[in-house]
């Protein structure tokens, strides 16, 4: 089984993108029609992915939408089908484009509009990965639950708060003397928690339209289980905006479906750094996990390019290698 794994916020890096567009045709037409369509906004989305260091939430989540799906469409384009697609916060969107349920320009509106009302929050946020389970890490943040939330579920003891962080720093003390690992991530939005309160009725009503059935299996890390295209409500986008990411729910519910055994599990995730595999390979640890344009080990001396151009060789060289048995 083949997994498309969709990353959310904290996956941007610099992209050698000349390079990229010469040589990755399909991925090339997703980056000129993004940056002709956000040339009225005054945004070049060229320059953002070459940058790859965002200086607020429209800009990260504009990069890595536009990378996902890009890269995503090149590798089918090549012959790499997936048999799901599994997208975590922001990538739920990238999966649903890249399954055609939502077409492209709507989804550069959506992720545009959403990532602004995001922006315009007076909201002083942090988010935190976390080494523990669920139920130990809700005893925790119990106290502080009206400002800290659970954002995401992403594997055995691999978790994510977030929340006001003031709070967010009380639970990180707790964490501290319970010995229970934990790490500040560096996003510009505190996502799943209270901080989004405010906006969700604007995300509900900034909702985009559907366009039809989904040409991949998706399954959903609002839900758990399976996508239809008719539970794509109003409603759907405010959970999934607010609600906790239940990316290791969606893996499980997707190997449970294909009923295939786990060292038959081929994940790649397409975002600039590797984010997921962390939650995938402790949920699954015979399985497959490998970044879409990175390699085992990042080699001293060698150019971006060098570096980008062996790690999509490599990875689409294993993916055709498990398709081809």
């Amino acid at each position: 089984m083949i997994i498309f794994a969709m990353p959310g916020q904290g996956t941007c890096g610099p992209v050698p993108l000349d390079f990229m567009c010469e040589n990755l045709p399909v991925f090339a037409c997703y980056v000129a029609e993004a940056e002709e369509y956000f040339y009225n906004k005054k945004i070049s989305v060229k320059k953002l992915l070459k940058k790859g260091k965002p200086e607020n939430t429209k800009e990260e989540h504009i990069s890595s939408f536009v990378f996902s799906v890009g890269l995503a469409n090149e590798f089918i384009s090549r012959g790499v089908i997936p048999d799901c697609i599994v997208g975590h916060s922001l990538g739920e969107i990238s999966a649903l484009c890249t399954a055609e349920a939502i077409n492209y320009t709507n989804s550069l509106k959506f992720v545009y509009e959403r990532a602004s009302l995001m922006d315009n929050i007076e909201y002083s946020g942090a988010m935190a990965a976390v080494r523990e389970d669920e139920e130990k890490l809700r005893e925790i943040i119990a106290p502080y639950a009206e400002h800290v939330s659970i954002a995401a579920l992403n594997g055995p003891k691999t978790s994510v708060i977030s929340g006001r962080t003031a709070e967010v720093r009380k639970v990180e003390k707790i964490l501290d003397l319970s010995s229970i690992r934990h790490k500040r991530l560096k996003v510009p939005f505190a996502a799943h928690s209270p901080a989004a309160d405010t906006i969700l009725s604007f995300i509900e009503n900034a909702a985009p339209d559907i366009t039809g059935e989904l040409a991949y299996k998706v399954f959903s890390t609002v839900t758990g289980g399976k996508l239809e295209s008719s539970e794509l409500q109003k409603n759907f986008w405010r959970r999934h905006c607010r609600g906790t990411v239940l990316f290791a729910e969606a893996l499980a519910s997707a190997r449970s479906y294909s009923k295939c055994a786990e060292d038959d599990i081929t994940a790649v995730e397409f975002g600039v750094h590797r984010v997921l595999a962390s939650g995938g390979l402790a949920l699954f640890p015979k399985s497959k996990w490998y970044g879409a344009c990175t390699m085992p080990s990042w080699e001293d001396g060698r150019s971006q390019e060098y570096c980008f151009a062996k790690g999509i060789e490599n990875t689409l060289s294993s993916l055709k290698s498990h398709t081809s048995k």
